[in-house]
């Protein structure tokens, strides 16, 4: 079994996933994938949710 990673990088074009299963850098919303958290900008130990249109996160309390 292949294990699986992604990186997802802001960027001035927009958020963009480096895929080690994939052999290009895509746009987030151009993957299949569905994405449901992400590490805060402002505070890498919080973690946001993942608005499904990809515009403004909505911050999460710890669980």
């Amino acid at each position: 079994m292949k294990g699986h990673t992604i990186l997802t990088v802001k960027t001035d074009k927009g958020d963009l996933v480096l895929d080690n299963l994939v052999n290009e850098i895509r746009p987030w919303n151009a993957t299949d994938y569905y994405f449901l958290k992400r590490p805060s900008q402002q505070n890498p130990n919080t973690w946001v949710s993942i608005n499904q249109r990809g515009g403004t996160s909505k911050r999460l309390s710890p669980s």
